[in-house]
């Protein structure tokens, strides 16, 4: 399972590697002194097994860029970092305060009138409460497989095109409501209702297909 992914990777391409089993130190802000690392380097050293260490802070200062990429205590945790982002692997977080979170960066979204913040708690809130999903497509043929798989995606991105952007009802179903709003017009000479008739036939008559 993914925990969570963070865009932006390191610094450094030189950093770039899959982590197992790391230590994490997180930092909110920018790290400006090498210092700022002595009690996690203190506690990484006196561990007997040899583990690697992932720093994520909000930036670094160049002269400590190379101190940045990693991880938390977790004995099943893995990270990789790449150029983009990072993707930690095993999440052992407590759901009861994941949840508390959630709670509380929806509170803030309510009550923010800053768009930019209120984009940035709605992204986390985004990372916090999402879910992975593992679609397996298949075929009897190379042809048939790439074929489903092509299907799949389609369905996919117009999934998540329809959650950013929203949907309207579709079968004739708004045809359906507009000729309802038909018979709200004002009064009207024979000549005129008699056209109202044949346009709400009309626009019912996809729904008389379906």
């Amino acid at each position: 399972m993914i925990f969570q992914s963070f865009i932006l990777g390191n610094l450094v391409s030189l950093y770039m590697k899959d982590l197992k089993n790391p230590f994490i130190l997180i930092h909110e802000n920018k790290i400006l002194d090498k210092n700022i690392f002595a009690q996690a380097i203190g506690a990484i050293s006196c561990n007997e097994v040899k583990r690697p260490l992932l720093v994520v802070a909000n930036d670094v200062e160049e002269e400590v860029a190379g101190f940045v990429v990693t991880n938390e205590t977790f004995s099943k945790t893995k990270v990789k970092v790449t150029n983009n982002e990072m993707i930690i692997h095993g999440g052992s977080g407590n759901q009861v305060y994941i949840e508390d979170r959630c709670e509380q960066l929806s509170d803030a979204i309510e009550m923010s009138t800053s768009d930019y913040e209120i984009k940035l708690l709605e992204e986390r809130l985004q990372m916090l409460s999402s879910r992975v999903a593992i679609l397996k497509v298949g075929g009897a043929t190379t042809a048939e497989s790439r074929k489903k798989r092509k299907r799949a995606t389609n369905a996919l991105n117009a999934a998540k095109a329809a959650m950013e952007e929203g949907i309207i009802p579709g079968g004739g179903v708004a045809l359906l409501h507009a000729s309802e709003e038909l018979e709200k017009l004002p009064a009207m000479n024979i000549g005129e209702k008699i056209g109202v008739k044949l346009l709400q036939h009309a626009v019912k008559k996809s729904t008389d297909v379906l």
